[in-house]
């Protein structure tokens, strides 16, 4: 596991490369950064709802499942379990997780970028900024 010091280092020179990149391709640091401020902002939406939902995993249950065109659907499954489990388990709230099936994409793109807490995307960009003027 990476220390948060070295993620931050690691997650800013990919950042940096890739906005490098962008504007080599002829993209304007203008057009890019309402971009890229959205996508902070769902990243940060989304570890915030995160963050928020681990105390109600203490009486939720969990069914993780793979998606198949015939397979059981999601109320067949909630009938079921209401039916025979609800009663005997001390859960409150039962959640079912279904994954799509491995595709073309998972094979092509491997990297998933997570944002450290100590950067923000707004601080690259404006480091870029400064070197570029």
């Amino acid at each position: 596991m990476l220390l948060a010091t070295e993620q931050s280092c690691r997650f800013s020179g990919i950042l940096c490369k890739f906005i490098t990149r962008l504007t080599e391709r002829g993209h304007t640091i203008e057009n890019l950064k309402p971009i890229f401020k959205q996508a902070a902002q769902l990243i940060n939406r989304r570890h915030n709802l995160l963050k928020n939902s681990t105390a109600d995993n203490n009486n939720t249950i969990f069914l993780h499942r793979t998606y198949h065109p015939y397979g059981l659907g999601r109320n067949t499954i909630r009938r079921v379990y209401q039916q025979t489990l609800e009663p005997v388990l001390d859960y409150k709230r039962m959640v079912i997780a279904t994954a799509r099936p491995p595709d073309l994409r998972d094979l092509l793109t491997r990297a998933h970028l997570t944002l450290p807490e100590n950067i923000t995307i707004q601080s690259v960009i404006d480091s870029i900024n400064n070197n570029n003027t």
